[in-house]
């Protein structure tokens, strides 16, 4: 599976796209891929990175014995944020989070995404509080209508 992921991350950050997620079902031969980037993923991006690791996998049978079931799509809105870029294009949404403060974590369940610098993201509940991306347990973008 390295080789694979190996593969796709090549592949995705000649687009500045990034690998979010790559698992493999071993019962129904699932592959799964999530992709992200700081402008979105549209559906023909999807597309032309399914069809590059097909390509790959046929060259390649011995990693999945020659079945699987590829899909490729976006990490999308609920998946939790990880990465300094995906903090950056959500400034101004609001986010549930987890995070560790020295030994003890800390949940926070509405706070607004101020800002990104040096990996330190800036957020605001009643005040201003920031937090290093490295302490972040968990953080989703919260869904208002």
């Amino acid at each position: 599976m390295e080789e694979l992921k190996i593969f796709i991350e090549q592949t995705l950050s000649e687009k500045n796209f990034y690998l979010m997620k790559l698992s493999f079902n071993s019962k129904n031969k699932k592959l799964e891929v999530l992709i992200d980037s700081e402008k979105g993923v549209m559906l023909g991006d999807c597309t032309e990175l399914s069809k590059k690791i097909s390509v790959f996998l046929d060259e390649n049978e011995s990693l999945t014995d020659g079945n699987y079931n590829l899909e490729v799509s976006s990490a999308g809105i609920d998946f939790p944020l990880s990465k300094a870029f995906q903090f950056t294009k959500n400034i101004g949404r609001k986010a549930k989070l987890r995070y560790k403060d020295g030994e003890k974590e800390v949940s926070v369940e509405k706070a607004k995404i101020l800002g990104i610098a040096e990996n330190i993201i800036s957020f605001q509940t009643k005040e201003e509080f920031n937090v290093n991306l490295d302490k972040i347990i968990e953080a989703k973008i919260i869904l208002e209508f």
